[in-house]
C-alpha cells in the first residue's frame, strides 16, 4: 500500500515527488535533504524486512531531518514519511497517533491523496462518518486516477444503503483505476445483490473475476472467500455449490460451505459437516474453532469442552486455543479454570483484547479490581474501540473507588457511542446520580 502511496504521489506532483525514489547519494538531491533521505531510505528497507519497529523510528528521523532541512523540496519527503509512518501506526491499533501523521502529511502537501484516504479511513474506525466520506471525497478530487478512495467511498455508501450511489463510485472506479478492477467487482457484486439486481448480471461480474486468475478451482475457491468477506451471500453460496458438484469430498470447500452455513444460521448442518472435516483436518485450529462455537451455541458444554482441552494440548503456544478454552471454562462457571486459561492466552498473544476483557471479568468475580483494572487497560491498549472493555473500565473504576471521576468520565464515551452497551452504560449513568442522590448502591454486571 505505501509503495503504491509514493508512486499515486510521484504522478500527482509531478518530477519533484520523485525525488523520495532516489538513492540518498543521488547527485540531483539538495545537500540538505540527503540525511533525510538516508532515513526515508532506511525505514523502507526496515519495513519491507518486516521490522516496522524499527521503521518507524527512521521514518519519525527522517520526519525531523526533512523538517529542519527546510527546503522546498523537504515536502515530498515530509508527506512520504509521515502517511508511511501513519500506516505503520494505523497497523498497531494507535488511532490517534495514526491520524496525527496523516494529518502531518497533508499540512507538508494537501493533495496528498493517499495519505487523504488513510485518514479517512482512520475517521470511519472512529465511526467519524460523515467527515470520512467527505474526506474520502477529498481523496478522489486530489488524485481521481487512484480509484481506492472511490471504493472506500463506495463502502460507506454501502453502508448508509446507498446502493445506487455506490455503484456509481465503483463504476467510476473502473474508468479510471482499472489496475484496482478485482477489488472494485468484488464490491460490485455486493452492491448488486443489494440492489437485487439480475443473476445474468452477476454472473457477468463472476466471470470477469474468474478470468483474471488461473481459471483453476482453488482460484475458484479464493474468490469465493473474497466474495463473502466483501459481504455477497447468494453469489457465493450458488458458486460454492457449483464447486462441490464437481469435487464433493473436496474437504477446503466443504469447510467453507459450513462457514456459510454459520453465516446463514444453519448451525445444525454446518456443525454436521465440520464435525465429519475434524479428523482429517486436526493441524487447522479454525476448524476446531468453529466447532466448539456451534457446541457452545447449542448448549453441548461438555463436548465444546473436550474438543478446546485437546486444542491447547496439540496448539499448546497459541493463544486463541487457550481463549477458546476459556470462554467455556467460564460458562461452565469454573473461575479458577477459566482465569488460567485466559492468563495463557494473553501471555502467549497480547493482542488479544477479548482474552484480557475476559481475563477481566473473572479476576473481578474474586474482587480483585486492581487487576481487573490492568486487564481491562490491556485490552484497549491491544484495540482502542473495544467497547466492553471500556465499559467494564469505567464501571470499575467508579465502583470500587479507584478514581470515580475518571470512571463517569469514561462511561459517559461509552453511553454517547452506538455499541451494544451504550444502553447500559446510560443505564449505569442515571444509577450513578441516583446514588449521589439517595444513596443506593449501583449493581451493574460486567460486560
Amino acid at each position: 500500500m505505501k509503495k503504491l502511496l509514493c508512486f499515486s504521489t510521484a504522478l500527482l506532483l509531478g518530477a519533484s515527488a520523485l525525488l523520495a525514489q532516489r538513492p540518498a547519494d543521488d547527485p540531483n538531491i539538495p545537500v540538505q535533504l540527503k540525511p533525510a533521505m538516508k532515513s526515508y531510505n532506511a525505514a523502507l528497507e526496515l519495513e519491507a524486512a518486516g521490522e516496522a519497529e524499527a521503521a518507524l523510528v527512521a521514518y519519525r528521523e527522517a520526519l525531523q531531518q526533512a523538517e529542519s532541512a527546510k527546503h522546498a523540496s523537504a515536502k515530498v519527503v515530509l508527506s512520504s514519511a509521515a502517511n508511511n509512518a501513519g500506516t505503520l501506526l494505523l497497523a498497531k491499533g494507535k488511532l490517534d497517533e495514526a491520524e496525527a501523521m496523516f494529518r502531518k502529511a497533508m499540512q507538508a502537501d494537501p493533495q496528498h491523496a493517499l495519505a487523504l484516504n488513510n485518514l479517512a479511513g482512520v475517521l470511519l474506525r472512529q465511526k467519524k462518518v460523515d467527515e470520512a466520506i467527505a474526506t474520502y471525497e477529498q481523496a478522489n478530487k486530489a488524485d481521481p486516477r487512484q480509484g481506492m478512495a472511490l471504493n472506500n467511498l463506495a463502502r460507506l455508501l454501502l453502508l448508509a444503503k446507498d446502493y445506487s450511489g455506490a455503484a456509481k463510485a465503483l463504476h467510476a472506479s473502473l474508468q479510471v483505476a482499472p489496475v484496482n478492477m478485482r477489488e472494485t467487482l468484488l464490491l460490485t457484486s455486493v452492491v448488486y445483490e443489494k440492489m437485487q439486481q439480475p443473476r445474468e448480471e452477476q454472473e457477468r461480474i463472476w466471470r470477469v473475476l474468474v478470468a483474471t486468475t488461473d481459471k483453476k478451482p482453488a482460484s475458484q475457491l479464493q474468490l469465493i472467500k473474497e466474495l463473502l468477506k466483501a459481504g455477497a451471500r447468494q453469489q457465493p453460496t450458488q458458486l460454492l455449490a457449483n464447486l462441490l458438484q464437481k469435487s464433493p469430498e473436496w474437504p477446503e470447500a466443504r469447510l467453507l460451505q459450513a462457514r456459510v452455513q454459520m453465516l446463514s444460521n444453519q448451525n445444525e448442518q454446518a456443525l454436521k459437516t465440520i464435525q465429519e472435516l475434524l479428523p482429517a483436518m486436526t493441524q487447522d485450529f479454525s476448524v476446531r474453532q468453529d466447532a466448539i462455537a456451534l457446541l457452545t451455541q447449542g448448549g453441548k458444554l461438555e463436548e465444546a469442552g473436550s474438543i478446546a482441552q485437546q486444542a491447547v494440548k496439540d496448539f499448546p503456544k497459541l493463544g486463541a486455543a487457550w481463549y477458546a478454552l476459556g470462554c467455556i471454562e467460564e460458562k461452565r462457571e469454573n473461575l479458577k479454570a477459566a482465569e488460567k486459561a485466559y492468563f495463557e492466552a494473553t501471555k502467549l498473544d497480547a493482542s488479544l483484547a477479548d482474552g484480557w476483557n475476559n481475563l477481566g471479568n473473572v479476576v473481578s468475580k474474586r474482587n480483585d479490581a486492581k487487576t481487573a483494572i490492568f486487564c481491562y487497560g490491556k485490552a484497549l491498549e491491544a484495540d482502542k474501540s473495544h467497547a466492553k472493555a471500556k465499559y467494564n473500565l469505567a464501571r470499575t473504576l467508579v465502583i470500587s473507588k479507584a478514581d470515580i471521576k475518571k470512571g463517569l468520565q469514561l462511561m459517559a464515551v461509552v453511553a454517547s457511542g452506538s455499541s451494544e452497551v451504550a444502553p447500559e452504560a446510560k443505564k449505569f449513568i442515571d444509577e450513578a446520580a441516583a446514588m449521589a442522590k439517595a444513596g443506593p448502591s449501583v449493581n451493574v454486571t460486567a460486560k
